[in-house]
């Protein structure tokens, strides 16, 4: 049931009544219950690496490993427990502790704290959506968090195994070490040894499967006792949580925002398309998605757009307050992200379609410079603030 829910609809046709920057602002200030859907994007300024850009992880893991079919593989569990190596390698880069929360994710909490989010699904597995201080929220991949045996299923807290992966080393199970009888080692030192014998000799027969190998050799099955982050892989199925969360928030959700993603690995991706058609979707990401059909799309650093929204929403509030009061507001220069949802601001604009290109931007704030200082109103040409907009 939960399955054929997440299921791709009929293609979604734009909404005409929303087709503007300002549009996405005030459907933020007067929604209620808003899903964001966040992907790596989110999570690159904070020094994390993507996957799938041509400097990411995959790229560089191809370089490591070029004996791997796919760098992906890396993330498949059935590769996973034939050669943990490359994932261990690479997960020091990842593991969560060493990383503070981007604007985006603040923009986040800032939304929860306006007490409008219905719920933050992130595929990220860095958990900066709760160093950030976001509570709802869905880890639809998992996360670092725990870690279990791909052998007994025992559970510890990641912090147990956290030595281990900031050394790239293997991390065994101690439950399954002490009650295994016979030749295999439980010393893990000497474990992660066999490994890499059992590595070079994969790497030298090339084309023989790891189980193959091991069959005939007891005492190199370094894949028994692994600890695996609790982090889904490619061949693993979502948490339930995700499952029953989104059947209940798909009636509810009033704003669709998807930031940072490229929307390609599914159940997730599907998200888009099981929400009612009549809801707003709005995509915050540096390249358009051609396979959706979002009613806005602001293009380039979602930290950049962020600040954007904010800064906008900001000087129109300081404008509102200085014609209501007939005061001069002084401080107009800071972004005030707290003050998106206080109050409607009605916009009539009729531009059709407008996206966002934040890549001549340098920095978050910069693209508020000199000339366009106080409160004076937006252009209605392609530059607004030193940020480049385009028409479809």
């Amino acid at each position: 049931m939960i399955f054929s829910f997440l299921t791709e609809n009929p293609k979604r046709y734009r909404l005409p009544k929303v087709s503007t920057i300002d549009d996405v602002i005030d459907l933020i200030k007067n929604s209620k219950k808003i899903i964001v859907l966040t992907g790596a994007g989110v999570s690159v300024s904070c020094g994390i690496p993507d996957f799938r850009s041509k400097d990411g992880l995959y790229a560089r893991l191809a370089v490591d490993y070029p004996d791997l079919f796919d760098p992906q593989a890396m993330f498949s569990i059935d590769y996973f427990r034939k050669n943990p190596r490359p994932f261990f390698k690479f997960a020091k880069e990842m593991y969560p502790g060493q990383f503070k929360p981007s604007p985006s994710h603040r923009f986040i909490k800032m939304i929860e704290k306006r007490k409008k989010l219905l719920r933050n699904y992130t595929q990220n597995i860095d958990t900066l959506e709760k160093v950030a201080g976001i509570e709802n929220v869905i880890e639809c991949h998992g996360s670092f968090a725990t870690a279990s045996c791909t052998t007994c299923g025992h559970r510890v807290s990641c912090d147990d195994i956290k030595p281990a992966i900031l050394e790239q080393r293997i991390p065994y199970c101690e439950k399954c070490a002490a009650s295994h009888v016979g030749p295999w080692p439980a010393d893990a030192c000497a474990m992660e040894e066999l490994c890499r014998l059992v590595e070079i000799e994969i790497l030298t027969f090339r084309g023989t499967m790891f189980f193959e190998f091991i069959s005939s050799n007891p005492v190199t099955e370094c894949d028994k006792g692994v600890m695996k982050p609790d982090i889904v892989f490619f061949g693993e199925g979502l948490p339930d949580a995700f499952h029953k969360a989104m059947e209940k928030d798909s009636d509810e959700c009033d704003l669709l925002i998807v930031m940072g993603s490229s929307l390609k690995v599914k159940p997730v991706a599907l998200i888009p398309s099981s929400i009612p058609a009549k809801v707003p979707q709005v995509l915050i990401n540096r390249e358009r998605l051609p396979h959706m059909n979002f009613d806005v799309e602001l293009l380039g650093d979602s930290d950049s757009i962020v600040d954007q929204l904010c800064r906008i929403d900001s000087e129109e509030e300081e404008e509102d307050e200085e014609n209501e009061e007939n005061t001069v507001v002084e401080n107009t220069a800071p972004v005030k992200c707290q003050k998106i949802g206080k109050r409607h601001v009605p916009g009539d604009e009729s531009t059709r379609h407008v996206s966002l290109d934040s890549s001549r931007d340098s920095g978050i704030g910069e693209s508020s410079n000199s000339s366009n200082e106080g409160s004076s109103p937006r252009p209605s040409g392609p530059i607004i603030n030193g940020t480049y907009f385009h028409h479809r």
